[in-house]
């Protein structure tokens, strides 16, 4: 017993079917005419056509006459002889298992002996002949399909069948020419197939087709192959033809035969040679047989042998005559030979340099190792060289020995392999090209200003503000810093965060790389740095006393300015709302002796502005923050609560604070030196009661 296990693969199968177009079979033609009409083309006499067992038992005809219809199908028409209805093969669609066979129906003894097996195949459908051919050669074309493809089967079953062939009326054994190309393993869906995965692995998957190709109603098939055979010309032969069931009459298969493939001269497959000759030989070993060749359907004087030697190109084809029966029969066939091909060479990539001044030269020899991969692989002793020309190459004349000294850009190279053994040729070309240094601009210099908190000449410098300039529009270019005249011809280190290592100023290298060419330039980029104002950075505040609480108040915002400018002169000031706005000297404070801020809150408020203090004649600006309070003492001090811990284990003991510790906490460090007119001065009460009593504690006794 078959079993089923993964049904999504019929799915599958059956979905595919359903897109195609099918062959169409015809099973009401007689075994004579089916044979002598559809089979044979030449001169092969065909006698005692039989079929010792068929479906014909079961009800229905097992063997039959098949057309291409529209469909895929590689055969245009052909026989079929199958393991249950031969009509279940193609038109109309059949989505369930063909399984059409029966227990009664039998199996072929001569099957069974040939894969030396007993009892082991039932529904066996055999048709067998004799023929005689005026040749010492015959052929046909056929594939094997099979509803045995599926799932884990061809793992595990395989359908019998054999092309049996023996000399009529004698002892001699059948010999079965259905074989595996190479090999005597007999074909069948056990010894070709794909991998079966975690099941089994592939067998001869190289002449398995595909499952579900839908031009018949098989679940799978085999690519196309030939049945042929040696045997002597004008003497009897006995040809048998059997597929059979194995076990039970589950999972048809069938034998699709190529009409008109049974064929008794043979000249090969089409030629394309890079070898300037080749013979072609249709010797039939018939002593009566006369030979004539046609180039281009023109008669070739003068050439009557079994064999000719081809050295032109052209559509060659052979006419073989042989006298039977006071008649003249002729067999032909014709062949298309191509002379003095080349074989195929991948190219090989452009030998690109970077104009020198000194001078370009191209060594060919640096290309042996891209070029020697690329040689065809049926090359087994082969020569190269190079050439200027394709037409030198060809003629293996004026080969490149020596460097080549700045040639025109682009210069092409020709490249020329010859196998010794085949005398088989291969050419590719590639070009030498001198690609041009970059083309900059020298950068003027990198004028700096150092404005930071520590304004001594050395700053973090962004050298990226200058590629603009250097490039100049051009996005192919990339630009890189380095600290060393070393450093920039290499590459290495390019300096990502750049500080000045001199001042007032240093010299930078500059690396310029095309990213297309990959060709360097170099350059210098000197750096010029300029302190900013040095001024009191201390954060100075304005405290505008808001009795009200309101959290609005009117500054005279140039209180700062002396204490930050701290006796500075020959620059110019002014107020801002941001760091971005100070920096970029854009919205500038208006009205700055009255400037109003108002809390949205309605409470006292501050908050941070920002004075400008510019250079006159470096243009170098310091930003200094500074603060706005609409009620110093409430919005500037630290008010909060204050507390010590107590580490030991005794719960009636008492901690001593020093409140002029916490006067110094709750001034906030502010004072006469943020701009205040004199120091904060903190009064300490134990209640409310002596607040309003003015009974404040002394400040020097810890309490």
């Amino acid at each position: 017993m078959k079993f089923v296990y993964f049904i999504l693969l019929i799915l599958l199968c059956f979905n595919n079917v359903l897109f195609s177009q099918q062959i169409s079979v015809d099973d009401s033609i007689g075994l004579e005419s089916l044979i002598q009409d559809n089979l044979v083309d030449g001169c092969v006499d065909i006698s005692n056509i039989s079929s010792s067992v068929n479906g014909s038992s079961s009800g229905f005809a097992s063997y039959a006459y098949f057309e291409r219809d529209g469909s895929n199908f590689p055969f245009e028409k052909g026989i079929m002889l199958s393991t249950g209805g031969a009509a279940s093969g193609g038109n109309p669609l059949r989505t369930s298992t063909l399984s059409e066979g029966s227990t009664t129906w039998g199996t072929d003894p001569d099957l069974e002996a040939a894969l030396g097996t007993t009892n082991s195949y039932i529904n066996a459908t055999a048709i067998e002949f004799d023929f005689i051919s005026i040749s010492n050669q015959f052929q046909f074309n056929y594939l094997l399909a099979s509803e045995e493809y599926f799932d884990i089967n061809p793992c595990q079953f395989s359908d019998g069948f054999v092309f049996l062939i023996k000399e009529a009326g004698s002892a001699d054994p059948y010999k079965n020419i259905a074989l595996i190309p190479g090999t005597s393993i007999p074909v069948n869906t056990n010894t070709i197939h794909n991998e079966i995965f975690g099941i089994c692995d592939a067998e001869n998957e190289q002449y398995f087709e595909a499952y579900g190709l839908g031009d018949t109603n098989y679940n799978g098939r085999t690519t196309v192959l030939t049945a042929s055979g040696i045997i002597l010309p004008n003497v009897t032969y006995h040809i048998k033809l059997i597929i059979a069931d194995q076990t039970d009459g589950t999972f048809d298969s069938a034998v699709f035969i190529e009409g008109d493939s049974f064929r008794t001269l043979d000249l090969g497959q089409d030629i394309s040679t890079c070898a300037g000759s080749v013979d072609l030989n249709a010797d039939i070993q018939n002593s009566l047989a006369s030979y004539a060749w046609y180039r281009d359907n023109v008669l070739i004087a003068g050439e009557t042998s079994s064999i000719l030697n081809i050295v032109q190109d052209g559509t060659y084809k052979v006419e073989v005559a042989v006298p039977v029966n006071g008649t003249t029969c002729v067999e032909d066939d014709e062949i298309v030979i191509v002379l003095n091909t080349e074989e195929s060479m991948n190219s090989i990539s452009d030998y690109e340099l970077c104009e020198d001044s000194g001078g370009n030269t191209f060594d060919l020899s640096t290309k042996d190792a891209e070029l020697i991969p690329n040689i065809p692989l049926t090359f087994a002793n082969y020569d190269f060289s190079y050439h200027f020309s394709d037409a030198e190459a060809r003629s293996n004349s004026n080969e490149i020995t020596t460097p080549i000294i700045d040639p025109p850009s682009p210069q092409e190279i020709f490249v020329r392999v010859q196998d010794s053994d085949s005398n088989c040729f291969a050419f590719t070309s590639f070009n030498l090209i001198v690609n041009p240094t970059p083309n900059i601009i020298s950068p003027t210099p990198l004028k700096t200003c150092d404005g930071d908190d520590n304004p001594n000449g050395f700053a973090v410098i962004d050298l990226t503000q200058k590629n603009d300039e250097i490039i100049a529009g051009d996005s192919n270019l990339f630009v890189t810093y380095h600290q060393n005249s070393l450093d920039v011809l290499t590459g290495e280190n390019p300096l990502t965060t750049y500080i000045n290592s001199s001042t007032p100023a240093d010299l930078i290298y500059v690396r310029v790389v095309n990213t297309i060419t990959g060709c360097v330039t170099t350059s210098t980029l000197d750096v010029e740095i300029e302190i900013s104002p040095i001024v009191n950075r201390d954060t100075q505040f304005i405290n505008a006393c808001d009795s009200d609480l309101d959290g609005n108040a009117n500054f005279d915002l140039t209180e700062v300015i002396d204490p930050i400018l701290n006796g500075l002169s020959g620059v110019s000031i002014t107020f801002h709302l941001s760091i971005d706005e100070a920096e970029s000297n854009t919205n500038a404070i208006a009205d700055e002796t009255n400037y109003e801020y108002i809390n949205t809150d309605l409470e006292p408020g501050s908050a941070t502005l920002y004075l400008r203090i510019e250079d006159d004649v470096t243009g170098c600006a310091s930003v200094i923050p500074f603060e706005v309070h609409t009620n110093l003492l409430l919005t500037g001090t630290d008010t909060g609560d204050f507390a010590l811990c107590d580490n030991n284990e005794d719960s009636t003991d008492s901690l001593d604070f020093n409140l002029f510790v916490i006067e110094n906490t709750i001034a906030n460090n502010l004072g006469v030196v943020n701009g205040l007119t004199e120091e904060i001065s903190v009064t300490f009460f134990q209640s409310e009661e002596d607040r309003q009593n003015g009974n404040s504690l002394d400040k020097s006794i810890l309490k």
